[in-house]
């Protein structure tokens, strides 16, 4: 993902044909760059892979950067109203996911400098 807050993302790796239909049925409309390659293995930690294709595609947000930030503050908005109204809602970020992002960003505005 590009940016605080992320309005592309990029995808590079291997699939194979069911791997390359459900990423097109995921991203609909958005192209999936794709270039078929002689099929092989992969292996990542145990697994074994057979692979056919190369994806190096970038999938964008058609939505301006401030409505899709207002759209994250009203989800979580809406997430806090429901756990104020209804005790047994479990929030879908918590405390230490909040922390832990706080704590990223920190460190991220800092490398920045």
């Amino acid at each position: 993902m590009i940016g605080w807050i992320p309005l592309e993302l990029g995808i590079w790796g291997w699939t194979d044909e069911k791997g390359l239909e459900k990423l097109e049925e995921l991203l609909g409309d958005n192209a999936v760059v794709v270039d078929p390659i002689p099929e092989q293995m992969a292996h990542s930690s145990e697994y074994f892979y057979d692979v056919e294709y190369e994806l190096n595609t970038v999938i964008e947000l058609d939505e301006p950067k401030l409505q899709v930030y207002a759209e994250s503050i009203q989800m979580v908005m809406n997430d806090m109203i429901e756990a104020i109204d209804n005790p047994g809602h479990k929030m879908r970020i918590g405390i230490d996911d909040a922390i832990e992002a706080v704590r990223i960003a920190e460190m991220a505005t800092k490398a920045a400098r």
